[in-house]
């Protein structure tokens, strides 16, 4: 596990809509992560992963 400061930073104090989910999603994996690509996976692979895993599990804090 690791924190996404600038995406944390982005939501904090603000109601959580589908629109701020998906720029918090899209912070953490363009600007909070710096993946590298080994035999295991692409860095571009581990930076969508990162998208999904922060959107969904802001999904499920909301309830969505």
């Amino acid at each position: 596990p690791k924190r996404a400061p600038k995406a944390e930073k982005l939501i904090l104090g603000r109601k959580l809509t589908e629109e701020l989910i998906l720029k918090a999603a899209e912070t953490a994996s363009k600007e909070d992560c710096a993946p590298i690509s080994d035999i295991r996976a692409t860095a571009e692979y581990r930076r969508s992963m990162v998208y999904v895993h922060v959107r969904d599990a802001l999904r499920k804090v909301v309830g969505a």
